[in-house]
């Protein structure tokens, strides 16, 4: 049975919104539509067509949407609601386009309760449900973005004292997920107390120039304790009476960068000492050099050497990014250039801070280069045994050996003045390290004992001198 629309004046709104808007009727469910004008247009039908079937006007639902589509129908019926809206998608009958509808109803039912006819308006909206994906993508985007990226939006009613927060915002400020609120009061009690008063000074003198907009980094200490900087970027909205009456802002999690800032300015001053030392030493180097050379070319000679012997060190630290430097790998950096001679090195893995380090490298240097001039690399029979060790039974103060003794050199002879590289033997690890140095000119050999605290030693492996990792005598040089 097909029946008559109840009301005709929605057949002209039909008609005027040019097929976004369709009505139909029908007396129960499964009886032939009869349609609105315009409705074609909407359908995918010809234009024509003024009636179809319960059957032909389900093909066209989505299959996907038909299900709940009917399921919220037969509810409505079920419980005898004189209306229902229900949202849902159709492919139009000609070209297969997906199309969202929204339908609106209204069932009349007879005195027995049994629903005698149906009313209703169907309402293209596509266009608007597009639009709202859409945006409830980007807000998706956007509070992604500010969960990574650690911004987040707020909004401040004056009058209120309340804050409009975004999820950004909450996982900034570690509040509870969902929060989508929170008071002046509790803002208050997250700020870093020594931040406080100058956060809000700065804010009343914005208010006081009138400015629009201002910003401001201070400490905030969250929920779980942890300390975070922020950035607050804020506009400023007045009313009539040139009073405050909003805020709108970011807050921007700015942890990471202040970091960054705080290491690069002790990289800095670290730098800056390391350089001091290096030209301190330098010039040390060059003053006690000239003292003790006789002519210009020794003097350039021993400058150079000990120049290169001081950026071979450093090359060392470079490497190891100023960590540290393995005491071994520091002993076959003195011996490199006499490669003519022997030596033996033994001992156990021990790395060394940077300060002893170089300490080390230039005594080792001193006597390397003494041996090669006076002493055991000298000549072919001489031999330097290199060997480091911790002091046995020294539990509170550790203290590492290093000895060094020369064989089969040339007769010695104590020298009648002590030159600039026996002061650096003697004195630089006592001045540096609080090291002790015993350096004697035995008729059999050079021998020099020195003593290193445990406090410049980066790593403590091998205080037993029965560790696994330590190495017995090597032959390194023949």
């Amino acid at each position: 049975m097909v029946v008559r629309l109840l009301c005709p004046a929605i057949e002209h709104v039909a008609v005027a919104v040019a097929g976004r808007l369709l009505c139909w009727g029908r007396s129960k469910p499964g009886a032939s539509i009869k349609l609105s004008p315009g409705c074609a247009a909407i359908l995918g039908l010809p234009e024509s067509t003024v009636e179809m079937s319960s059957n032909d006007a389900r093909k066209l639902v989505y299959p996907e949407d038909l299900a709940p589509l009917e399921l919220r129908r037969e509810q409505a019926l079920l419980k005898q609601q004189r209306e229902f809206v229900a949202q849902f998608r159709i492919r139009r009958a000609d070209d297969g386009e997906v199309r969202w509808i929204e339908g609106r109803n209204l069932i009349l039912y007879d005195q027995s309760g049994k629903p005698m006819q149906l009313i209703g308006v169907r309402i293209d909206f596509t266009d608007r449900k597009l639009a709202a994906d859409m945006l409830a993508e980007r807000n998706l985007q956007l509070e992604l973005a500010g969960r990574v990226g650690r911004v987040g939006s707020y909004a401040y009613d004056v009058s209120a004292e309340k804050l409009q927060v975004s999820e950004g915002y909450v996982a900034v400020h570690g509040l509870l997920q969902g929060t989508t609120e929170t008071t002046l009061s509790e803002w208050r009690a997250r700020v870093h107390p020594e931040d406080l008063g100058r956060l809000e000074s700065v804010h009343d003198q914005a208010v006081a120039d009138k400015r629009r907009e201002y910003s401001v980094e201070y400490r905030i200490i969250r929920s779980d304790g942890a300390l975070r900087w922020i950035e607050r970027r804020c506009l400023i909205f007045y009313d009539a009476d040139a009073r405050p009456q909003r805020v709108v802002g970011v807050s921007i999690d700015i942890t990471e960068r202040k970091q960054a800032e705080k290491q690069r300015e002790i990289l800095n001053a670290e730098l800056d000492h390391r350089v001091k030392n290096v030209l301190a030493t330098v010039g040390a180097i060059i003053f006690q050099t000239q003292s003790a050379c006789a002519t210009i070319e020794d003097f350039v000679s021993s400058v150079d050497r000990r120049i290169r012997s001081l950026g071979s060190i450093h090359e060392l630290l470079n490497h190891a990014r100023w960590h540290g430097v393995s005491l071994q790998e520091i002993v076959r950096r003195a011996f490199a250039p006499y490669t003519a001679g022997k030596y033996y090195e033994g001992g156990p893995k021990v790395t060394l801070r940077p300060d002893a380090a170089q300490a080390m490298a230039m005594v080792l240097h001193e006597l390397a280069t003494n041996a090669a001039k006076y002493g055991a690399l000298s000549n072919h029979t001489g031999r330097v045994s290199v060997r480091w060790y911790w002091l046995p039974n020294e539990i509170l103060h550790r203290r590492l050996v290093v000895e060094w003794q020369e064989t089969g050199g040339p007769p010695v002879s104590t020298p009648n003045a002590s030159g600039y590289g026996t002061s650096v033997i003697r004195e630089l690890l006592p001045y540096e390290l609080g090291g002790t140095a015993d350096l004697s000119f035995a008729p059999g050999g050079v021998q020099c004992r020195l003593e290193v605290p445990a406090d410049w030693v980066s790593n403590l492996v091998g205080h037993n001198n029965k560790d696994p990792e330590q190495t017995g005598p090597i032959t390194l040089n023949s």
